[in-house]
C-alpha cells in the first residue's frame, strides 16, 4: 500500500511566538492551538514547569515563565551559543528546549489534520550556520525532518507574493519580531521573487523594548517611593508580564496606566504601583532601539544599491512593527505604503508553508531567485603590510544569487608542505580581509601526507566552490599534481553530530521532559504557586468572595476591598498573624456595609 502524501507543513519558530501552517485547498492556513481557549495560532515561545512540576508551553506556561528555574523564554536568542539552561534540577540546550515548543506545534497540527513528519522551517536570515544547524538539531529532537530552511522575510515576501502574482514592483521587508530583525529587499515581476539582499540584527526585537519599559517604570516608581524601596521577586515577575500589555496599549493610545499591588516593599510596609506612562516617555526610552533598526535599515538598502525613493512598497511583518516610533521612522524614509496586507503575526508561517507546497509541486504559482546571506571564505597566508598573515579570502561575496559557483588557485606555502588544512569562514562584511570579522563554521578537512615537490615551486591547488538553491554549500581542494583532494559540505538541512551517544542523552532528556506534559485535567489554571513557597500569596475563600463582590461595585468601594485585601496579604507575607486577623475582620465588615 502506498503511503499517502502529507500535507505541506510550516514552522515559524519565533523568539516570543511561534505558528505552525498548514498549504491545503490552494492557500496556506495558520494552524489554531486547540489545546488554549482562544484558539489562536499564535503560540507563546515559553517552556516552563507548573506547580505540580509538569511541563507546560505556550499560554500557559506564562505565569511560571520568570520564576528562576521554572520557566524558559526568549530561547531563540541564544540558538548560536554553547549555554545550558536551567529547569528544575536538569540543564538543556536551547536546541532541547526549541525542540519542546516544536512539539508542541506539530501536536496542534497532528490533532487536525494526521500525523506529519517533514517540515518547512524559518531562521532568521542573519542566523549563522550555527544558528542554522541548532534550529535543525530541535526539529530532530522534536521527531521532526526539515526539508528546507527559509529566511524569514524572504517566507513573508512568499506570503504576500502569492496574493499579488501580477504585482510588478521592489518591496522592503520589514521583519521586526520578538527578538530579531531581518530586512529583504525584493524585486518582483510576474511572479518572480527577486531577494536582492538581505541584513539584519539577532539580537534586536520586541523584547527589547519590554525590557526598556521595565527599567523605566522601576525608575519611576523608586524615583516616587524612594530608591532603597525593594522590588520583590513576584513584583518583578508580575510586572514582566504586565509590560507587554502596556506596550500594545501605546501603540493604540498616548498613554497606559500600571497598577500592581505590594510591588515593593520598604521599612516592613508594602508600596502599591499606581502609575501612568505615556507613549512621550515610552518613545524616549526606547530611541535607541529604533536607531539601531534604523542603522540597519540603512545598510541593508547599501549593500543592495537601493535608494529609499526606488522603494515602492514596505511590508510589516513582526509584533514589533506595530510600535508607533517604528511606523514613524519608516515613514520618515519612505515615500511608499506601510503594508500590513498580511497579517504581520501570520505571515512567516504562511510562506513556510507555501515554500512546503513548492517542493511538493502543489504550489507553482511563484518562482524564487534567493540569495544567501552571508559571504563564505577560508583562511590564506598573504602578505600584508605587516608581512605574512593569515587572512580571509573570499569565496562568494554576502547575497550572492544562489546557484552560485566558482574555482579558485591557490599555491601550497613551501615545497615540503606535506599537511593542508583548510578552514571555512562567514561573514556579512563583503570588505574584510580580517579573520577576526569573520565567524568560523567549524567546518574544516585536511590532506595529509603530500610528496614534496619539484621543479622548485610549491603544489598548485584548485579550490572549486559552489551554494545551491537549499543554500547546501560545497568545497572541494585539489592538489592536481599528486591526485590528493578533500571534500567539505555545509548542509544547513542536516546535522552534524560529533558524538552519537550525545544526541542520543539529548534526546532521552527531551522526551523525559516531554513526558511529564501538563493535560488540561490535570492543571488547575487558578494554581499560582511559586518556587520560594515563603512567597505564595493565595486568596483565601473569603478574599476570593471580596474580589467578586467588588467586581459590581462602584470605583471608590472597589479600591477600599482591595486596599484591605492587600493589606491582608501584606500581614500573611510578613507572618503577623494578628494584624491578619484583624484585617480579615475589617474586610468582613466593609462587606457588610457595601450588600
Amino acid at each position: 500500500m502506498q503511503k499517502s502524501k502529507q500535507l505541506p507543513i510550516g514552522i515559524d519558530l519565533g523568539t516570543s511566538t511561534s505558528v505552525i501552517a498548514v498549504f491545503r485547498d490552494g492557500k496556506p492556513q495558520p494552524v489554531p492551538d486547540v489545546s488554549s481557549k482562544s484558539k489562536s495560532p499564535v503560540v507563546p515561545s515559553i517552556v516552563a514547569l507548573d506547580s505540580k512540576n509538569l511541563l507546560t508551553v505556550g499560554e500557559k506556561a506564562r505565569r511560571y515563565a520568570d520564576l528562576p528555574g521554572r520557566g524558559v523564554r526568549e530561547v531563540k536568542r541564544v540558538m548560536e551559543e554553547p549555554i545550558l539552561i536551567p529547569l528544575d534540577n536538569q540543564e538543556y540546550r536551547p536546541e532541547q528546549i526549541s525542540s519542546v515548543i516544536l512539539k508542541k506545534l506539530a501536536e496542534n497540527a497532528a490533532a487536525l489534520y494526521g500525523e506529519f513528519t517533514d517540515v518547512v522551517l524559518s531562521v532568521p536570515a542573519i542566523f549563522t550556520d550555527v544558528g542554522k544547524h541548532n534550529t535543525v538539531q530541535a526539529a530532530k529532537l522534536a521527531g521532526l525532518n526539515v526539508i528546507h530552511l527559509i529566511s524569514e522575510p524572504t517566507a513573508a515576501a512568499l506570503a504576500y507574493g502569492i496574493n499579488n502574482l501580477d504585482a510588478d514592483e521592489k518591496v522592503l521587508v520589514f521583519d521586526f519580531g520578538g527578538g530579531t530583525l531581518d530586512i529583504s529587499i525584493i524585486e518582483m515581476m510576474d511572479g518572480v521573487l527577486d531577494v536582492s539582499g538581505t541584513y539584519g540584527d539577532s539580537q534586536l526585537g520586541g523584547k527589547d523594548f519590554d525590557s526598556a519599559l521595565v527599567n523605566l517604570t522601576i525608575e519611576k516608581f523608586k524615583k516616587e517611593e524612594g530608591e532603597d524601596i525593594e522590588i520583590t521577586p513576584l513584583a518583578h515577575s508580575q510586572l514582566k508580564e504586565y509590560i507587554e500589555l502596556c506596550k500594545k496599549q501605546l501603540s493604540e493610545h498616548n498613554s497606559t496606566k500600571i497598577e500592581i499591588f505590594n510591588f515593593g516593599i520598604k521599612d516592613g510596609i508594602p508600596y502599591d504601583l499606581d502609575m501612568t506612562i505615556s507613549r512621550e516617555e515610552f518613545n524616549e526610552a526606547t530611541i535607541h532601539l529604533v536607531e539601531k533598526a534604523k542603522a540597519c535599515l540603512d545598510k541593508a538598502l547599501q549593500i543592495t544599491n537601493s535608494s529609499a525613493d526606488s522603494i515602492q512598497r514596505v511590508l510589516l511583518v513582526g509584533g514589533s512593527t506595530h510600535i508607533p516610533a517604528v511606523q514613524e521612522m519608516l515613514k520618515s524614509i519612505f515615500n511608499c505604503s506601510l503594508s500590513s496586507e498580511v497579517n504581520p503575526e501570520y505571515a512567516v508561517s504562511l510562506g513556510t508553508a507555501i515554500q512546503a507546497a513548492r517542493l511538493q509541486n502543489d504550489s507553482d504559482e511563484l518562482i524564487l531567485v534567493d540569495k544567501y546571506p552571508y559571504g563564505i571564505g577560508v583562511e590564506i597566508m598573504a602578505l600584508t603590510g605587516n608581512g605574512l598573515q593569515m587572512v580571509y579570502d573570499p569565496l562568494s561575496k554576502p547575497n550572492s544569487t544562489v546557484p552560485y559557483s566558482v574555482s579558485k588557485e591557490y599555491t601550497l606555502l613551501y615545497t615540503e608542505q606535506e599537511r593542508l588544512e583548510i578552514r571555512v569562514f562567514q561573514t556579512m562584511n563583503p570588505n574584510t580581509r580580517s579573520l577576526g570579522e569573520t565567524i568560523f563554521t567549524g567546518i574544516s578537512a585536511t590532506i595529509e601526507d603530500i610528496p614534496h615537490a619539484t621543479g622548485g615551486d610549491p603544489h598548485p591547488i584548485i579550490v572549486d566552490f559552489s551554494i545551491n538553491t537549499n543554500h547546501l554549500i560545497k568545497l572541494k581542494a585539489t592538489i592536481s599534481s599528486t591526485g590528493q583532494s578533500l571534500d567539505l559540505k555545509l548542509n544547513p538541512n542536516e546535522l552534524r553530530i560529533d558524538d552519537p551517544k550525545e544526541l542520543q542523552v539529548a534526546q532521552a532528556q527531551v522526551d523525559g521532559l516531554w513526558s511529564s506534559s501538563a493535560s488540561d485535567s490535570q492543571e488547575d489554571l487558578d494554581d499560582l504557586v511559586f518556587l520560594d513557597e515563603s512567597m505564595v500569596v493565595k486568596d483565601s475563600q473569603l478574599e476570593e468572595k471580596a474580589r467578586l463582590l467588588a467586581q459590581r461595585l462602584d470605583t471608590e468601594s472597589q479600591d477600599q476591598v482591595l486596599t484591605i485585601i492587600n493589606r491582608i496579604k501584606s500581614a500573611r507575607v510578613l507572618g503577623e498573624k494578628e494584624k491578619q486577623t484583624q484585617r480579615e475582620d475589617e474586610l468582613i465588615q466593609l462587606l457588610m456595609e457595601l450588600q
